[in-house]
């Protein structure tokens, strides 16, 4: 199965940035995560791929700034806690 995903982001406006943050690492990457391991357990192989708003490492992103939409704790902590625990390849 082939899964196309726009993640939200977790907020870039100045006034309250990341204000979607919680919304975004407890809801939205459990909910995600829960349909990609069904999807696995119906299709078998799962190809994840589209803009899902986080970068993993530094290294991932030009010019990587700390706590913003895409680079805090809690967005890489999940990604990589579902590719860890799945044993899915980045």
């Amino acid at each position: 199965a082939i899964v196309g995903t726009y993640v939200p982001n977790s907020g870039a406006d100045r006034k309250s940035p990341l204000k979607r943050l919680p919304y975004r690492t407890l809801c939205w990457d459990r909910d995600l995560y829960a349909q990609l391991l069904r999807t696995e357990k119906t299709y078998g192989s799962v190809i994840w791929l589209g803009d899902l708003n986080v970068a993993r490492h530094d290294n991932d992103i030009y010019k990587p700034k700390v706590n913003i939409a895409g680079t805090t704790e809690e967005e890489r902590f999940n990604l990589n806690w579902f590719i860890r625990e799945t044993g899915w390849i980045d």
